[in-house]
């Protein structure tokens, strides 16, 4: 009887631990990391087409992207950076073409942070 509570167990929680898992891309708080280019700017929204990886064997015109519009509030944390370091910054640091990664709850930006293109050393 204790062996078949055991596998019984087991069953359960791998269920439980399965059903958490299918919800790709989003965390538990809700929250989704996007990474893109930056489309449009207005003054309370940013338009922003995002970046998609090719599979293996995947022509380079086959990729999909796709353009995503968020909210932007009086809340909302805007950051120029790279891995290491991020400094504030405000609405006027938005530009088109803008390499950013968008933090956003429902289509409304938390947080963006735009990346610093590296520079090239000279040989």
């Amino acid at each position: 009887m204790s062996r078949f509570c055991l596998v019984l167990g087991g069953i359960i929680a791998m269920t439980v631990g399965t059903s958490e898992a299918a919800e790709k891309g989003k965390k538990k708080t809700g929250e989704q990391r996007i990474h893109g280019t930056i489309v449009a700017v207005q003054k309370d929204s940013i338009t922003v087409k995002t970046h998609h990886k090719k599979k293996k064997g995947q022509a380079a015109a086959a990729s999909k992207s796709h353009t995503k519009t968020f909210t932007i509030t009086e809340n909302t944390k805007i950051q120029v950076g790279d891995k290491k370091q991020n400094q504030p910054a405000n609405l006027a640091a938005l530009h088109k073409g803008s390499h950013v990664v968008v933090l956003a709850r429902n289509n409304q930006a938390d947080t963006v942070i735009i990346h610093n293109k590296k520079k090239k050393k000279a040989a």
